[in-house]
C-alpha cells in the first residue's frame, strides 16, 4: 500500500492469480456499464463484505441489474463510473483508474445514489 501512496493513489486493485480483479486492497469494486452493475464474484477472493452486500440492497431498489462475474483491468477501462466499498469508508466514488479518468472524471450518478442511500442508512 506505501507503494500506491507514494504514486499519488488511495487505493491498490488487487488481481487473483488467474489475472481477474478480486478487490481493492480494503475494499470492494463496483462498475457500471451501459446501465448495469458489475462486481468481481466472491470466488475471486474477495471478501463478503456488509456494505457490498448494502450494494445489493440499494441496486434493487434502483432497479439495477448487478452481476458477479470474473472481470479483467480492461473492463474497468471502458466504464461509465465505479466505486470502492467498505465498513469504514461507505462508498467511495473512483474518478480515476491510474492516469486516465473514468468516463468524464466525474462522480457518476449512480454512485452518488449509493452514496446518498448508505449515508441515509447510517442516520437511521
Amino acid at each position: 500500500m506505501e507503494q500506491v501512496r507514494k504514486k499519488g493513489f488511495d487505493e491498490a486493485i488487487i488481481l487473483n492469480r488467474r489475472g481477474n480483479i478480486c478487490e481493492g486492497a480494503r475494499s470492494n469494486i463496483f462498475f457500471k456499464v451501459e446501465g448495469e452493475l458489475f462486481t468481481p464474484a466472491l470466488s475471486n477472493g474477495c471478501l463478503a463484505g456488509v456494505t457490498r452486500r448494502l450494494i445489493f440492497t440499494f441496486a434493487k431498489k434502483l432497479r439495477l441489474k448487478t452481476y458477479e462475474g470474473n472481470f479483467i483491468l480492461e473492463d474497468l477501462g471502458g466504464c461509465d463510473e465505479a466505486f470502492l466499498t467498505n465498513s469504514m469508508l461507505g462508498v467511495m466514488p473512483l474518478t480515476r483508474l491510474a492516469d486516465r479518468p473514468i468516463a468524464d472524471g466525474k462522480i457518476g450518478k449512480t454512485s452518488e445514489s449509493f452514496l446518498k442511500n448508505y449515508q441515509d442508512l447510517l442516520k437511521k
